[in-house]
């Protein structure tokens, strides 16, 4: 599986270039290398950040609607939980003003205790693309297609 988060096409603004860690874990690069929009990663990185970070800590973005993933694991999954998570995500992806439309499917491994994301973005200027992300109780990993 590939973790490259590459939107051909679009132009999304001005990030941090994020790619996966020596432990496979998406991290920005030590160098914070800046990405423009063009034919990047940016809103990828960004849908991804959404599910990474906890309510109102996105610094440029406080109102921003999160979730961490990884700490919903910690605390236990609960069937409610897993029943409700792709609604939930779905409004958080289209909080995004970049994002037309998200739809969301996923499945929860409860011995791994890993879930397995699918999110089809359709962004307001560019290609339609998916998302698939392998969240642990530890890391988020990544790819588009």
């Amino acid at each position: 599986m590939s973790n490259s988060l590459v939107i051909p096409n679009a132009i999304y603004g001005i990030d941090l270039v994020v790619q996966p860690n020596a432990n496979g874990v998406l991290d920005i690069l030590p160098t914070l290398q800046m990405t423009t929009g063009q034919a990047t990663d940016t809103l990828a990185q960004s849908l991804v950040a959404r599910q990474m970070c906890a309510l109102k800590s996105i610094q440029d973005a406080p109102s921003a609607k999160t979730i961490d993933l990884r700490t919903l694991l910690r605390d236990g999954m609960t069937s409610d939980t897993i029943t409700n998570l792709p609604n939930q995500l779905t409004v958080i992806l289209q909080d995004d003003q970049r994002v037309t439309s998200a739809a969301v499917s996923g499945t929860f491994d409860p011995v791994a205790q890993i879930i397995t994301l699918t999110e089809v973005i359709t962004p307001s200027s560019g290609p339609t693309f998916t998302l698939t992300l392998a969240v642990s109780a530890v890391s988020v990993q990544a790819v588009t297609t």
